[in-house]
């Protein structure tokens, strides 16, 4: 896919049926769900947090991915029971006993070599969601207010405009 001259001279895209669509489908994430709260979809700053130098990491084993999205854990010293929204999500990336990497600070679960997952404790399980989308009349600066004006969780502190 190359940009095309205008006749101005200037670099044009090219027409939406020639576009590549954007981002990577080799994990599709679970599009009925909008929340970025513990143990839903992960915000790409969490995932770069997760991932700086000298963030406290530990050595996991996954030991069961429960149908109601529970998720155990185990490590040097350590037992946990977690929770994910997607569960088929998250096996599909493991297998029982897989290699992880468990890390504290942001809640993440490293699946090494494939992706990273935002867990919860059971204490903070709150149901999924539904992503804000544009309705099929709406404008681009519309969804934008809309979606400024309506309350949305990020971690554990709700948004509102």
């Amino acid at each position: 896919m190359t940009k095309r001259l205008a006749p101005d001279g200037e670099a044009r895209a090219p027409p939406a049926a020639e576009a590549r669509p954007f981002g990577s489908n080799a994990m599709p994430r679970n599009r009925s769900c909008g929340s970025y709260g513990p143990g839903h979809i992960m915000h790409w700053i969490q995932g770069k947090k997760a991932h700086e130098d000298r963030q406290p990491t530990i050595k996991v084993k996954v030991v069961a991915v429960h149908d109601d999205g529970r998720v155990e854990i185990e490590g040097d010293e350590l037992q946990l029971m977690l929770w994910y929204h997607d569960p088929d999500g998250l096996r599909s990336a493991v297998c029982v006993g897989g290699r992880a990497e468990w890390k504290p600070n942001y809640h993440v679960l490293y699946v090494i070599s494939t992706a990273s997952f935002n867990l919860a404790t059971l204490d903070k399980v709150e149901p999924c969601k539904p992503p804000i989308r544009r309705r099929p009349t709406e404008t681009t600066r519309q969804l934008i207010e809309r979606a400024a004006g309506e309350p949305r969780l990020y971690g554990s502190v709700t948004v509102v405009g």
